[in-house]
């Protein structure tokens, strides 16, 4: 019997680049200091490599932080925040980032080498001090969740520690930026650190807010409940940086981007000044 020709020869053409191109675009990202773990498919390591992740949220936190200041990353996953952190306080400044899966660690660990003002830490931050169990996403590490389940995800055993546990332990003082990016467990990492809240009226909050990870109307809820009681106001954070007032979680859910989720930005609102 004959061999038949590829009916579509571009796609044969296409499976033979993709390795290549693959290749290519690993190298790029080892010459900026960048590894990636598996998970993450060629069209987002094209776009991280172009465009950097989420320039929306580098123009925000680049009117935050200065040289010298404090920033804390929750759910650090391979770094590219942190990196960013880093690059604005400068060594005189410290970057604290958390990420709790030992495989995505070892990527953050690889790209934050050069930045010794990085402080790394294999913990997860929420509402308790104790060990419970990360659920590991089956496909992409970006969504490992603590409050999440997902179908034929691995579970594994991993230390918590509230925020505020953390800063009596390790006296970070004044806190310029926290960005919080934990799949659905947010409430849970507001609930343990209101001490720092009350105790830090500068401290600044960058927030995912996707109500699939969320799950709850009362999740969503409690968010707002936490940051209003302290008295923050809340901002979306639209795709060109600038800031969207929203008062509750319907109003976030008209402003969520193609992906479903939004970007919030929560802080103090400065004292009216009275002649």
């Amino acid at each position: 019997m004959s061999a038949q020709a590829d009916p579509n020869p571009t796609t044969g053409i296409r499976r033979l680049l993709k390795p290549c191109l693959l290749a290519l675009v690993n190298a790029a990202l080892r010459c900026r200091g960048t590894k990636l773990p598996g998970y993450f498919h060629l069209g987002d390591r094209v776009s991280y490599l172009v465009h950097g992740l989420e320039p929306s949220l580098t123009r925000v936190a680049g009117s935050i932080l200065r040289l010298g200041d404090t920033a804390v990353d929750v759910g650090a996953n391979v770094g590219f925040l942190a990196r960013e952190f880093a690059s604005l306080v400068g060594r005189q400044g410290r970057v604290f980032a958390f990420e709790p899966d030992p495989s995505t660690f070892e990527c953050l660990a690889f790209n934050t080498r050069k930045f010794p003002q990085v402080q790394l830490s294999e913990l997860a931050l929420s509402d308790r001090n104790e060990s419970t169990t990360l659920y590991l996403h089956p496909i992409s590490g970006m969504s490992n969740s603590l409050v999440n389940a997902w179908e034929n995800a691995r579970p594994l055993e991993v230390r918590t520690s509230t925020f505020d546990a953390w800063v009596a332990a390790t006296q970070p003082g004044d806190i310029s930026l926290v960005k919080i990016d934990v799949e659905g467990a947010e409430a849970h990492v507001l609930r343990g650190m209101a001490g720092t809240l009350a105790e830090q009226p500068d401290l600044q909050i960058i927030m995912e807010f996707c109500p699939k990870n969320l799950g709850r109307k009362q999740a969503e809820e409690e968010i707002f409940s936490i940051l209003h009681g302290c008295g923050h106001r809340v901002s979306v954070i639209t795709s060109t940086g600038a800031l969207q007032a929203v008062e509750g979680p319907a109003e976030v859910h008209s402003a969520l981007n193609k992906n479903d989720y939004a970007n919030l930005l929560s802080r103090r609102e400065a004292p009216e000044s009275h002649p």
